[in-house]
């Protein structure tokens, strides 16, 4: 499965929502953000795919696919997902 289509399923997770609400609401995170972002609150999928993007630094999920820091960015926050839910 590419990256692209395992985030896209991931975002649809609410689990992985509230993992990334977790993720936002880490210190210095939203920095440089107005605050007022509508997708902040991570309730939806289409909110799960912005925070993602902006958690990853990508314009669009298609970069996961690519060779290179968008890649392994994304290895990276997949796997800190994995141990998010078995509690690590």
């Amino acid at each position: 499965m590419s990256n692209a289509r395992d985030c896209a399923i991931k975002c649809s997770d609410p689990r992985f929502r509230a993992f990334l609400r977790e993720q936002l609401s880490e210190p210095g995170v939203k920095d440089g953000l107005e605050g007022d972002e509508d997708w902040l609150g991570v309730e939806t999928s289409v909110q799960a795919a912005s925070a993602s993007r902006y958690l990853l630094n990508v314009e669009s999920r298609k970069e996961l696919d690519e060779e290179g820091p968008a890649a392994s960015r994304w290895g990276a926050l997949a796997g800190q997902y994995e141990g998010w839910k078995r509690g690590i």
